[in-house]
Formats: structure tokens, sequence, C-alpha cells
């Protein structure tokens, strides 16, 4: 059986987008083209492979079989392709890592940074993804390696966990001058009154916390929650800034880390608070001694993350911690 590797593209676009229309936009061509592309590859394989429905197109139980297969085939070809490119010269080798916003901030300095030590020869490229969109970004080559919480990625098909990150405590960050500052004794009752800037996506564990302690609005009109949800933590930080909202991170992901200027992070004790990242790739994705030089590079940023949280938040002689 001989197909073509257009074809491969056109069944996972619609797999992925479940429209036609939708996959069509996104492969940039008419939908009547897509539709023979579809009904050509049905014809090779000698079975149906999508159904049509009110709600859109799904996959019939051949289709998922297929679907697994053609992954492995698109990723490998990709491979290759790159492979062949850097021994004529036409680019660098290069590794590809999608992470959420608190570990592009946090840890993506410093990991492009280690990661340059282990193997110059080689550019590590960090975008920021939305955590929702890990696996099909994942499935679709655009990352060799995804760092995102641990509990998002957990039990993800066709996705294993590589590496598990020690969790970092988290923290309630505000503005300085908030009014949760003038208070003698502040809990998280109290600061869950206040406006929440999110960043990207709260894990379902820790939103579960969250809304267990939030006290109930007597406002007719009570605060939306989150007051607002931000694609990156400076957005959120900007936000709190200029409000009287709060965020959750800890104070080292900040620019300036525990020397920001206008940043206070709350003393409040909250053992559920905390951030566990994990590093996830492709199941039958092919090993690569770049990618684990990659994961080795995050978990060395990692642990001078830790260092640096052990040693401002021991007490010192007058029994307050080293940060705000």
């Amino acid at each position: 059986m001989s197909i073509d590797l257009r074809l491969l593209r056109f069944a996972k676009a619609l797999a992925e987008h479940g429209s036609f229309s939708r996959a069509a936009e996104m492969l940039d061509m008419k939908q009547p083209s897509l539709s023979r592309g579809i009904q050509e590859l049905e014809a090779k394989v000698g079975t149906q492979l999508f159904i049509r429905g009110r709600l859109g197109t799904e996959m019939t139980d051949a289709g998922r079989l297929f679907m697994r297969h053609a992954d492995r085939i698109l990723l490998q070809f990709k491979s290759l392709d790159l492979d062949l490119g850097h021994m004529r010269g036409l680019g660098s080798p290069q590794v590809s890592v999608g992470a959420g916003p608190y570990v592009v901030d946090g840890l993506g300095a410093r990991a492009a940074l280690a990661f340059a030590k282990r193997v110059p020869s080689v550019r590590m490229s960090v975008a920021q993804l939305a955590p929702e969109h890990a696996v099909a970004d994942l499935r679709n080559g655009e990352y060799d390696l995804v760092v995102m919480d641990e509990n998002l990625g957990a039990g993800l098909e066709g996705v294993v966990q590589v590496a598990s990150l020690v969790p970092l405590p988290g923290q309630i960050l505000v503005r300085r001058g908030h009014p949760l500052l003038q208070m003698s004794s502040c809990e998280l009752t109290d600061v869950l009154a206040y406006p929440f800037a999110q960043v990207s996506v709260l894990p379902p564990w820790l939103l579960k916390q969250v809304l267990a302690l939030r006290p109930q609005p007597e406002a007719s009109e009570p605060l939306p929650f989150p007051a607002v949800k931000c694609p990156s933590l400076r957005m959120a930080l900007d936000y709190m800034s200029a409000s009287d909202a709060f965020v959750m991170a800890n104070l080292l992901l900040v620019p300036g880390g525990s020397q920001a200027e206008g940043i206070v992070a709350l003393k409040l004790q909250a053992p559920w608070l905390y951030s566990k990242w994990g590093m996830f790739r492709l199941r039958d994705a092919p090993d690569s001694p770049e990618v684990s030089a990659a994961i080795e590079a995050f978990q060395f940023a990692h642990e001078q993350l830790l260092e640096e949280w052990k040693r401002i938040s021991t007490p010192t002689r007058d029994g307050t911690a080293g940060s705000h």
C-alpha cells in the first residue's frame, strides 16, 4: 500500500480539528479538495476512517488505529527532514521546548544557559504554550519536550513523563500598600475576597482548594473568579500592581526575584499551594541526546531555583526570612 504523505497530513488535520471546514482552513486549501483527499485515502486503506455527524467529524475505530501510526510516520519524517537539512548545512540542529508561563519566567533563561554549556553546537528554542494545547503541539511536532504542571500532563494518551521536578512552594503576591498588609492577621479567606489575577490555567486540584476556601459573596454583583485570566505572569503582575488583585506565584519567578520592587509576598501557610512541574514527550518519539541534554538543563535550572528559595526562606537571627 502506497500513501502520499500529503494525505496523512490531511487526515491529521481533520482528526485534530473535527471539522472539514476548520481543517481545510488550517491547511490553507479548499474544503472540496480536502474531502476528495480523505476519500482517496479511505479508498487506499480500504475502510472508512471518518464519520460526519451533526456535531462534527469523528474518527472510526479504524481511523484511530490509522492515526496512531500516521502520527509516528509524520514525526519520523519531520525528524528525517531536519537531520538532512542539517547535513546539507541548511540550518542548525535545534531542540524545541514548550513550557507554561511560570516555567518560562522561572526556568527558561537558566535552562537555556545550562543547555548551551552542555551542547554548544545545538540551539534551544523555548516557547510559551497553553497547557491545554500541549499534547496537540507535541503530536504536531512543534516541540520535542514540554514542561508543565505534572497533574495536567498525567495520563495523556501517547505522552510519557520523562522527569519530575521537586515542588516549588507558592506564595500570594500583592502590591506594596495593599489593604491586606494593614491587617494584623491575614487568612486565605481574607485574600480570596479580593480580585484574583490568574496566570494561564489553574490546575483542577488547586482550583478545588481555592474554591472551597472562597467566602460566599454578599454583593448583588459579586466579583468574577478569577477577575482576569492572563497569558503571562508579567501581565498578571502589571494588573496586580495597578489594583487590589493578588497573584499566586513564587516570588523568585518574578522579574527581580526576591528583590522585586513594589511586590510583597504575604506570610501565609498553605501546604497545597505549590508548583509541581513535570517534563513530557511523545511516547514514540525517537531517542535524542539533545533532548536528554535539555531535560538535564531544566533539572539543573530547577535545582538552582530551589537552592535560592532555601536561602531566602531560611529564618535569619531576628526570626524573619530573607525575603519580603
